[in-house]
């Protein structure tokens, strides 16, 4: 049987008999040492004794605690609290007590036998079977104390516990003799009430191991960078050493010492039998690799790790607790949402894009926290183009920082954040979170949120069924009233590009429209929509953004956007955690994205956790899912980024495109001093920001495309790595409908071109157009002398023209510059007789349109004047089909009535030729033709809005829209709107749209719509 062995057994021995009872009561076990050598002898003076002893304790007894209260005790010592990554595998930071240090408890049974060996040799080589105190061991003490020699101290382990843990702080380091008689008295009594294994336990956990260890879980860490399970025989000497000089230990005191200390405690181990000289001499030569002092406090991923800690803290407040005494002390184990390997790639890709595009500056630096490779997702980063690299290196401002934040799409948890390129980095204020805290202009990455508010603001002026995606908006030169200032938008390629729809103007991030979207339904829509979706209370207080909202002039942060974005990618609905009672505020978001899932005590009691059992993981419909569902349809359109452009923003195999159906958007503020990237897909939404945190401006050759889109690409390509593709599921509320294009009206026989646009369907709500198309026209033309034709065109020359575009008023300078087709304004010439001449039809005039009973005027007089006839056909063609108008008439005369030609039963919208001839006495004719058109069918009108019985409340709405649809075979002229028989307004170009601002007195109204025909 080994010495090791014999050494357990005989613990084990002890251990029974103290469970047993068997040990004698501590008095009288002082009194049996004091009187046992003595009492045949010096009888009297060992009852003295005995009495002494007897007063003495019960002195001191009273002014002790009692041992059990070591419990409390040990309970109440600071404990370090730990961040692990998502796995729980990966110690993401210690958070230790600033006024104490590093301690993490450690089962006895957890920890090699040789450290409890090296520990009890060179502390207390008789605490197996001392009573707590060692008279043989003070008496040496005290003889070294004066001599000088060996680094054992008098004090046994136990009274070291008691020292540590049970005297009161004011007097556990004073030398008195008071104070080591209270020290030996409760020593006995632990020793009388507990294990030695339990104390011993208690006092490797409790004990201070230099720099900031407590305990030898701690020390482990410290000095060797791993748990106090994994020690050697070489390593545990070297920790038991310390305890007698805290500040001789591995990273204060040089090799020579340490070694030397080392080997006192083997050579006690050697010496009491628990390893052999063999052992020793190997553990004494082998090498010890110590961690560097500057690596004590080590943090991975700081900016998320930090960011995790104030929300355990908030948690924790929340929950009742003091969550910082909790965090500093409590010895919890949090465990957060952090994807490590993905934080990690994450990084390496924010860096090396940055390096890239800073390549030629010598004064551009980086360090990286994580020592591994990146390599996997460096080979998802896009290569910039030779242009824009060219001009990012002949670049003399440049952007110095970038931020990215990555959640998972379906519990809102983030599982990346990397808040600057080097946290350690003063230049860039490195450690400052841009991803969570910084407020920066979002730029174009605002508009999904000012088209969103457009889609919910229901019927507006010229869209009687609201904004949708195939809305026509205006890409031109527009001034606008910006609260008293002239404002016109412009865009990044500083080009316009016409009449377009809201699914183009988004994805190919043009300007004007949504500022002209921005001021038809006002600014305050859209604020309130983006504080409903994500946009946090910090952000977008302002009162004077003006117009320049719509571009992304508030600021935000990027891990509010980022969650913004979420909204649209998982159909509408909020993910996340509730908002803490202390923080909601009306209006704005209620939950909150997560980044802790389990809070664990110090005793693995879980405080708190996070998911659907525990009612901390909620989902909660924010948006109609058919408004979501058109926002992703649009944000992944890649065809709709380029379609049509010869040199577009967006060209095919952009970085926004991924190996899967991907939505995403760019932006870029003014000056380029803030540029972004945020995309999703239905596993993950990424938001990337890169810019400068001094707010200079930076080179035009950094912008979102450039910069942040590369970024974002290699992330979510690595972050999908071996996911299976998923698409967002389309809700029932979406209908497909085909429109014109340009004016995404209903198609008419005239549109050249339909498209398949989505709209949402909801009865009663029907947001697909009701309107035919009215902007695309058809025209007869001769051809001959690109003039508009009129009868008098010649057969060979008049041909009808494919549809021209009606251009609105606001967009047809742009139109004409652009060289946009426009139909001919001017007549071809028309044969028209003088008012003087003796034989003419003055009235009705050429071309003029006619209805009903028409009365003829004109000229009919000669020196031989014998009658004249009047007679109509329809065409202008051939001698046949005439139809005469009376009968022959004999009075002449100037401007006289020649008769009245009853149009009714003639085909309606038909040209007919007029002629009036005059008989001479001579039987010679003279003749006079004019044409017309006969319109006698009266327009079509329907009030499109508001639908019958509809309700307005002014907390609701603050108008009424009214629109109507109006048809004519040939053309309307104005449609009036009227309110309770009062005419409101007219409105003369279609679409015939207004709205009602409400300022009457609660009641019924009644809405009329009259057309007139031209």
């Amino acid at each position: 049987m080994s010495n090791l062995h014999v050494v357990r057994v005989a613990r084990q021995r002890r251990n029974r008999r103290r469970k047993q009872g068997l040990t004698a009561p501590v008095f009288w076990r002082w009194a049996g040492i004091i009187t046992a050598g003595t009492l045949g002898t010096l009888a009297v003076f060992a009852l003295i004794a005995l009495l002494s002893g007897w007063l003495t304790y019960r002195y001191y007894a009273r002014q002790l605690p009692a041992p059990d209260e070591i419990l409390v005790a040990e309970q109440d010592i600071f404990r370090t609290t730990i961040l692990y990554d998502r796995t729980g595998q990966t110690e993401l930071y210690k958070i230790t007590d600033p006024e104490g240090g590093d301690r993490q408890p450690i089962s006895i049974d957890d920890v090699p036998q040789v450290f409890i060996y090296a520990t009890v040799a060179i502390e207390d080589k008789t605490f197996y079977d001392n009573p707590g105190f060692d008279l043989e061991g003070i008496a040496r003490a005290l003889w070294n104390n004066v001599t000088g020699g060996q680094i054992q101290g008098g004090s046994t382990i136990t009274q070291q516990l008691v020292r540590n843990v049970l005297l009161d702080e004011n007097e556990r380091y004073e030398d008195t003799i008071d104070r080591k008689v209270k020290e030996v008295i409760l020593a006995t009594e632990l020793s009388r009430v507990y294990s030695k294994d339990q104390i011993l336990e208690w006092y490797i956990n409790t004990n201070y191991y230099g720099g900031w260890a407590y305990g030898i879980e701690a020390a482990a860490e410290q000095y060797f960078r791993k748990s106090a399970r994994d020690l050697t025989l070489a390593e545990a000497a070297i920790l038991a050493s310390i305890p007698q000089s805290p500040s001789l230990n591995p990273i204060n005191s040089s090799f020579e010492v340490v070694k030397q200390r080392q080997l006192l405690v083997l050579e006690a181990m050697v010496d009491q039998g628990y390893i052999t000289q063999a052992e020793a001499d190997e553990a004494y030569g082998q090498t010890i690799q110590v961690k560097a002092a500057a690596e004590r406090n080590e943090i991975l991923a700081p900016h998320f790790t930090f960011y995790a800690w104030n929300e355990a803290k908030d948690l924790l407040d929340e929950m009742g607790f003091d969550g910082d005494q909790m965090l500093t002390r409590g010895g919890l184990r949090v465990y957060t949402t952090l994807d490590l390997d993905l934080q990690m790639q994450a990084e390496c890709v924010l860096r090396t894009q940055m390096q890239r595009m800073n390549g030629s500056d010598p004064n551009f630096t980086h360090n990286t926290s994580f020592g591994e490779p990146c390599d996997a997702a460096l080979a998802y980063l896009p290569e910039l183009s030779p242009e824009i690299v060219a001009a990012q290196n002949r670049a003399t401002d440049k952007a110095d920082n970038g931020a990215a934040v990555v959640l998972r799409a379906q519990t809102g948890e983030v599982v990346a954040m990397v808040g600057s390129i080097d946290y350690w980095n003063a230049g860039i204020d490195g450690t400052f979170n841009v991803a969570a805290h910084a407020q920066r202009q979002p730029a174009s990455a605002f508009k999904p949120i000012v088209y969103t508010a457009a889609f919910l603001a229901g019927p507006v002026v010229g869209n009687p069924n609201g904004i949708t995606a195939a809305t026509m908006t205006y890409d031109v030169a527009i001034e606008f009233d910006n609260q008293g200032l002239p404002y016109t938008p412009v865009n990044i390629d500083d080009t316009y590009h016409g009449v377009i729809s809201v699914r183009e103007a988004l994805a190919k991030s043009y300007n004007v429209p949504p500022v002209q979207l921005a001021n038809l339904i006002g600014l305050s829509p859209i604020v309130q929509t983006a504080h409903r979706m994500g946009i946090g209370i910090e952000s977008l207080n302002a009162t004077n953004y003006g117009l320049a909202l719509a571009l992304g002039s508030g600021e935000v942060s990027l891990l509010d956007l980022t969650y913004t974005y979420n909204v649209f990618n998982t159909g509408g609905y909020m993910v996340g955690t509730p908002v803490l009672a202390s923080e909601s505020v009306p209006g704005f978001r209620t939950l909150d994205p997560v980044s802790i899932l389990r809070i664990d005590d110090a005793q693995g009691q879980t405080l708190w956790q996070y998911g659907e059992d525990t009612g901390t993981l909620q989902r909660r419909l924010i948006l109609e899912p058919g408004l979501a569902f058109i926002m992703t349809d649009i944000l992944s359109d890649e065809e709709a980024r380029y379609a049509g452009d010869d040199d577009p923003i967006f060209p095919p195999g952009n970085a926004l495109e991924l190996s899967r159906p991907a939505a995403a958007k760019t932006g870029t503020s003014n000056n380029n001093r803030d540029t972004w990237t945020i995309g999703y897909t239905p596993q993950f939404v990424t938001g990337v920001w890169v810019g400068r945190m001094d707010n200079r401006d930076v080179d035009d050759s950094f912008t979102g495309l450039s910069s942040a889109a590369p970024i974002w690409h290699a992330i979510m390509e690595y972050a999908h790595a071996g996911q299976p593709i998923e698409e967002w599921q389309r809700p029932d509320t979406i209908l497909d409908a085909m429109v014109c294009e340009k004016s995404g009206l209903l198609p008419t026989a005239n549109c050249p071109r339909q498209v398949r646009e989505l709209f949402y369907v909801d009865p009663p709500v029907d947001t697909r157009p009701q309107q035919a198309d009215t902007y695309w026209k058809t025209y007869d033309l001769n051809v001959c002398n690109q003039t508009l034709a009129t009868p008098s065109t010649p057969p060979e020359c008049r041909e009808t023209q494919p549809p021209y575009f009606d251009y609105p008023p606001e967009t047809r300078l742009w139109a004409r510059n652009a060289g946009e087709p426009f139909p001919p304004t001017a007549r071809d010439t028309v044969d028209v007789s003088s008012p003087f001449d003796p034989v003419a039809i003055t009235s009705p005039s050429p071309l003029d349109r006619v209805s009903g009973a028409v009365e003829i005027s004109g000229n009919a007089t000669d020196d031989n004047f014998s009658q004249y006839t009047l007679a109509y056909k329809e065409g202008t063609q051939g001698d046949t089909g005439w139809v005469e108008i009376g009968v022959p008439r004999t009075q002449s005369g100037w401007g006289i009535p020649l008769g009245v030609w009853n149009t009714s039963g003639l085909s309606d919208g038909a040209l007919y030729t007029l002629r009036l001839t005059m008989v001479r006495q001579d039987g010679s004719l003279v003749r006079q033709d004019i044409q017309v058109t006969v319109d006698n069918a009266p327009p079509q009108i329907r009030l499109i809005d508001p639908v019958p019985n509809r309700t307005f409340s002014a907390g609701q709405n603050v108008y009424v829209p009214l629109s109507a649809d109006v048809q004519d075979n040939l053309g309307v002229s104005a449609v009036e709107f009227y309110i309770d028989n009062a005419l409101f307004e007219r409105v003369e170009e279609a679409p015939y749209t207004t709205r009602w601002t409400i300022s009457v007195d609660p009641g019924q109204y009644t809405i009329q719509a009259i057309a007139y025909d031209v």
